[in-house]
């Protein structure tokens, strides 16, 4: 892939490959082009030139919400409507039953801190999801990717504004994904690079294999 904003390439030949069932980290220091090739992946930005296949399908420039209905993102800022709990998991998917939304809780480390709030699902999370912590709002974000049923995840820097606790719940949950669920970290955190199979570094535009994580 190349990508140039008009200032110069920011994405020069990028060529990246996540295999089904993975977990692949991308790092790179600020502006090396992490958001611009998570923005593509998510279909947030227009493609220039070169090619996406994402679960096999090829991803032409003019098709975004194809793009966007291929994965499932947890961005650093969580977005989140006012609204309750319950509310804002079924975005992702409105017939979902409640023993869906508490099985996804669970997947992503939050369910037992959700049951001990006086409402479970019914909590309202206040606007900006101001009423829970920035770990509890981005545990539940995950939450939402899990019960989409999309089979890849894309996760722009996931632990980037949280607590340390919050964080390792985010990092066992990443870990203990199916093994049918592809996880695209873009992450300036080292404590994720311990759970990703290979770890990739943007510099000048272009992608170097670091090192092969996991054993």
């Amino acid at each position: 892939m190349h990508f140039d904003y008009g200032r110069g390439p920011v994405l020069d030949g990028v060529d990246l490959q996540v295999p089904i069932g993975s977990r692949v980290a991308v790092i790179g220091r600020s502006g090396a082009g992490k958001s611009t090739l998570m923005g593509l992946l998510r279909g947030a930005l227009p493609l220039q030139r070169g090619h996406i296949r994402i679960a096999g399908r090829e991803v032409s420039a003019d098709d975004p919400a194809a793009v966007r209905a291929l994965s499932a993102t947890v961005a650093q800022r969580t977005w989140m409507f006012t609204g309750t709990i319950a509310e804002n998991l079924r975005v992702a998917r409105a017939d979902a039953t409640d023993d869906e939304l508490w099985e996804a809780l669970e997947g992503a480390n939050i369910a037992d801190e959700v049951a001990r709030m006086p409402n479970g699902l019914q909590t309202h999370l206040g606007e900006g999801a101001m009423l829970v912590s920035g770990g509890q709002a981005q545990r539940i974000s995950l939450a939402r990717a899990l019960l989409s049923g999309r089979r890849v995840l894309l996760l722009d820097e996931p632990t980037g504004q949280i607590d340390v606790d919050s964080e390792s719940r985010i990092i066992d949950a990443i870990a203990g994904l199916p093994d049918d669920r592809t996880v695209l970290m873009v992450t300036h955190r080292h404590s994720l690079l311990r759970i990703a199979d290979d770890v990739h570094e943007l510099v000048d535009g272009r992608l170097l294999t670091r090192e092969r994580a996991r054993g």
